[in-house]
């Protein structure tokens, strides 16, 4: 409904404070809010409502007018009751009781004069004519008292007008009855409008919380689906983590069984070389001395080995004669931490086995052979492992392969020799772990 403006003329302040007072004690009206004049702006707002219309009063002081902005039903019941209050300022009585006791007075003093014109009609039929001049002339009882009433009535009542047939049931509303009966039937509908808004609004909650509810549903599912995936991705990792460890496992168990195969094939071909040179004295190496000479032979006979020295190719030939010397004392029981300390120079200056274990021992064969051996070990392996300290100024490198080569044959030649001399006499290594060709 559409607000219309009701502009009210001579309204002084305390009019318009008295009139703002009513509203607020009236129940049928909720006041809202009040914004009091400033400096920049001169007016003083009242705000109220009745059900869902919206009143603004606005007063202006300087103008001294009152501003009232309602729906068409309440514009004329507010500008009663402003007319009531501001009658009420002057007079000191409350108009509308004031209107009430004299519509019911009138309404009396009606009736009685209707039951006197009756009475006096049948008492005197004959004197009918002259009746109503007599009304007319003497004034009645309820003319008097309507005349002294019209003293106390107040003079405005244009917004009152006065039906010529009026009932006395009617003329007892007032007013204000009248507003507060709209005012009533407002109420009850914004009750109604009230439960209807709650109504809509629980039946929203309960559709938001259904939606909610649907809606976690679908998360708790898709995060059901998401963790299902995430573990079948995980499965399928570890399972391809472990199908590459065990395609990995086993290309390098391949690879040690190749490489291994390769050692194997190279220590037999090895064990093949060496049975070829070392004839008499290949019983007689033990599995340290063997791999020395097997790495000997090796690098001596590889004819892509380019050096700049070739002595220190015969380092490992020179280590398996220490340790098949070490190894033929050990079958003696002589026991030194170093071989040279089993020898001792004779007149001549040359090495012989020492006395105290030539004697125990007592064999003429085995204290030529380990003279001999250490005699090549000492000279040989001491001249190209040690610097010239003598000033002899003998060159101990070696520039030409096949030099080396004559030297390691020669070596093989006295221990093939020494070592015929010793089976020659059945002499063995007891309990020694001799590498074979089967192994």
């Amino acid at each position: 409904m559409e607000n219309e403006r009701l502009t009210i003329q001579n309204c002084t302040e305390a009019d318009f404070n008295a009139f703002i007072n009513a509203l607020k004690q009236n129940k049928a009206l909720q006041f809202k809010s009040h914004k009091p004049s400033t400096d920049a702006i001169k007016q003083d707002r009242y705000a109220f409502s009745c059900d869902y219309d919206n009143i603004s009063i606005v007063f202006e002081p300087r103008s001294l007018c009152a501003i009232i902005t309602a729906p068409d039903y309440l514009l004329s019941l507010l500008r009663q009751d402003f007319d009531k209050v501001k009658a009420f300022l002057k007079t000191g009585v409350h108009q509308n009781r004031h209107q009430t006791q004299l519509d019911i007075l009138h309404l009396q003093d009606q009736n009685k004069a209707k039951k006197q014109d009756v009475a006096i009609q049948k008492s005197k039929p004959n004197n009918q004519s002259s009746l109503p001049n007599q009304q007319n002339n003497l004034p009645s009882a309820a003319n008097k008292n309507h005349q002294k009433q019209q003293k106390y009535q107040p003079k405005k009542q244009e917004n009152k007008p006065q039906s010529k047939n009026l009932e006395p049931e009617s003329n007892q509303k007032t007013g204000q009855e009248g507003l507060s009966a709209d005012l009533n039937l407002k109420q009850n509908k914004q009750e109604k409008a009230n439960k209807d808004t709650l109504k809509k609004q629980a039946e929203a909650e309960r559709a938001k919380a259904q939606a909610e509810q649907r809606q976690n549903q679908q998360k708790q599912k898709e995060q059901q689906r998401l963790k299902r995936e995430g573990e079948k991705e995980s499965r399928q990792q570890k399972q391809l983590q472990q199908d590459q460890a065990k395609v990995q496992a086993e290309k390098r168990n391949k690879e040690a069984d190749k490489k291994q195969k390769e050692h194997q094939k190279r220590q037999k071909e090895q064990l093949k070389k060496l049975k070829k040179l070392f004839v008499y004295s290949f019983d007689f190496l033990t599995e340290q001395s063997q791999k020395d000479f097997a790495i000997g032979t090796t690098d001596i006979f590889n004819d892509y080995v380019r050096l700049s020295d070739y002595s220190v190719l015969l380092s490992p030939p020179f280590r398996g004669l220490e340790r098949l010397i070490f190894d033929l004392q050990s079958a003696k029981n002589i026991s030194v931490k170093m071989i040279g300390q089993a020898y001792e120079k004779d007149e001549n200056g040359k090495y012989i086995l020492k006395s105290g274990y030539y004697k125990r021992i007592n064999s003429i064969v085995y204290a030529e052979v380990m003279a001999s051996l250490y005699t090549e070990y000492f000279e040989k392996r001491n001249f190209y492992a040690h610097s010239d300290i003598t000033g002899d100024s003998l060159s101990r490198v070696i520039t030409d392969k096949s030099q080396v080569k004559a030297i390691f044959l020669k070596l093989v030649e006295l221990i093939e020799y020494n070592a015929k001399k010793l089976k020659e006499i059945g002499f063995s290594l007891p309990a020694l772990a001799i590498l074979s060709e089967d192994e």
